[in-house]
């Protein structure tokens, strides 16, 4: 066959007990699964395959049997050898009914009918239940498997069972409530295995894994791609990847479809193929920025005094979504640049307007706060009126949705006129400022730019930087639990310019406002008296729409 000389990029150093071999020989034996075609193709499982049914509890002892997770891409063999698992499983045990669960009640369907085949096709009678019922494989001895749809949550937890099959649970609408009724399932002990494509790094099934492969889960997890990550570029033709050397996972992948499909859409390429979360492709600040923020060792302080300019930023939530805060210290650099270091940040939820009021201005005035800038959207309004009562003009309110001029606020032209590349720029800049945008968009635009110019500086936390990643490019967190990112807003507001800070514009030097004198005509040419008079209406222009001159 084609796959005898075929060797994969994962191949890791296996080393088996008796039970684990003879385990795998006995899957080798047993099984025959089948191509694109449907022609049978004896299983001979590729090292990561061995691996993985290495840890299954059936051949491990008691005290070994831990969770399985694996962050996966698609078409590696994955759904397959997992099912045998389950159809092994029953062999072992009677009466037991495994649940196994997917996103859609098609998908959960579908493993059924892959189980019905691989008993089907199988080299020995595994003594099944004939002729197959729908949705149901159901064995002599009693024991059966089921397919659950995700929203089934109750119907799966009504089971007992030694283990269970989540699949695709990055897709799942409650897997959380899921994952719960998976642990009443084995309260007397056993093995739940977890395998999906990721979507996104704000998902449960990203931070299950995380915490897997960063040990603070005592689960075994595999991450799994298509192609080594280390080796692989996205930039190039897979094809063209391959005659150079570059080995799939697999010996059975049509390289030139693969090609054709990372060229049509590589974002959707490196999710489902190469284990990419979406939100990383899609992510309105990026990924490798969000973390060289987080670069710069800050942790979590406690108040203290500061000598510098100190801001605290509020995305407000009352019931449903959180409430997120932050402060930042704006600092000096060495070379000049003014650094916004975060040093402090909490979210939470449940907490009603005048409890938060209350807590605002115990962080305001422990933290020696100088501008505070609250989302004023929706319930928000109560919570900056309340504080503005008490702390006055440093609470500085914020509608994301009111449209704000586009330039830069921070107009600053000191030059004489003499050159007319200073009208040019004046006009140019002036220009800029006519343009309208949103308040949101204004802000976010500017966290991006300033992450971009490592001009802001993060506490390192797993939470904050997958809200961060989530923010979509059209300003949403379309695979957050609710739909945005707390932490996001909270921390454009507090990098955001003040709104007071509107520096003197000084177009024309020390001649500002220029007033005519009838009795005293300007010692000035026509041309340079026609420039100023232009400047003088912009001036006008800029003061009706909202423009300080101070």
């Amino acid at each position: 066959m084609k796959d005898e000389d075929f060797v994969s990029w994962y191949r890791p150093e296996l080393e088996f007990t008796k039970a684990q071999q003879n385990y795998i020989n006995l899957l080798k034996e047993t099984f025959v699964i089948w191509d694109a075609f449907g022609r049978p193709v004896p299983y001979r499982p590729l090292p990561y395959q061995q691996e993985y049914h290495s840890k299954f509890f059936l051949c491990l002892p008691e005290d070994q049997w831990k969770d399985r997770i694996v962050r996966k891409g698609r078409g590696i063999g994955f759904t397959i050898s997992s099912m045998i698992d389950m159809v092994m499983a029953c062999q072992a045990y009677d009466d037991i009914t495994i649940p196994v669960v997917s996103h859609r009640e098609q998908e959960a369907y579908r493993l059924i009918k892959i189980a019905q085949k691989l008993v089907d096709k199988a080299n020995v009678d595994l003594n099944v239940k004939r002729p197959h019922r729908a949705g149901t494989v159901e064995f002599m001895n009693g024991s059966k498997i089921l397919p659950f749809p995700a929203g089934s949550v109750d119907a799966v937890r009504s089971n007992r069972a030694p283990c269970l099959f989540y699949d695709e649970m990055e897709f799942y609408p409650h897997p959380d409530e899921l994952l719960a009724a998976g642990d009443d399932i084995l309260n007397e002990g056993g093995q739940k295995t977890i395998g999906s494509t990721v979507k996104s790094r704000n998902s449960l099934f990203w931070m299950l894994w995380k915490r897997a492969s960063e040990g603070k889960l005592s689960w075994f997890w595999w991450d799994l791609p298509v192609f080594d990550r280390e080796n692989f570029s996205q930039e190039a033709n897979i094809v063209e990847q391959v005659k150079k050397g570059l080995q799939p996972l697999g010996w059975w992948y049509n390289f030139k479809k693969m090609e054709d499909r990372r060229n049509r859409d590589v974002i959707t390429f490196m999710q489902e193929n190469m284990c990419i979360p979406a939100d990383e492709g899609s992510s309105f600040l990026g990924w490798e920025y969000i973390a060289n923020a987080m670069n710069h060792g800050l942790i979590l302080e406690s108040p203290r005094p500061a000598n510098c300019f100190r801001t605290l930023g509020v995305d407000f939530a009352r019931k449903v979504d959180q409430s997120a805060w932050t402060i930042f210290d704006w600092t000096l650099s060495q070379t000049g640049q003014i650094i916004k270091k975060q040093v402090w940040w909490e979210q939470f939820t449940g907490v009603s307007t005048p409890r938060q009021i209350e807590y605002g201005s115990s962080l305001i005035s422990e933290w020696e706060v100088d501008s505070a800038r609250i989302d004023m959207s929706g319930n928000g309004l109560g919570l900056f009126e309340g504080l503005e009562d008490i702390h006055g003009n440093i609470i500085e309110g914020f509608n994301p949705s009111t449209v704000v001029l586009a330039g830069d606020h921070m107009l600053n032209v000191e030059n004489e006129i003499d050159e007319e590349d200073v009208i040019q720029e004046y006009r140019r800049k002036y220009k800029d400022e006519k343009k309208t945008i949103k308040t949101r968009w204004k802000i976010a635009i500017n966290l991006r730019s300033l992450l971009q110019r490592d001009e802001v500086w993060l506490i390192r936390n797993e939470i904050q930087a997958e809200q961060l990643n989530a923010i979509d490019h059209e300003l949403r967190a379309p695979n957050t639990k609710y739909g945005h990112s707390d932490i996001f807003w909270a921390v454009a507001l507090a990098i955001a310019e003040p709104k007071q800070a509107i520096e003197e514009i000084k177009y024309i030097g020390d001649v500002l406002p220029w007033a005519e004198d009838e009795n005293e005509k300007p010692n000035i040419s026509a041309e340079r008296l026609k420039q100023i008079r232009q400047i003088i209406d912009i001036n006008e222009a800029l003061k009706e729409q909202g423009v300080i001159f101070r």
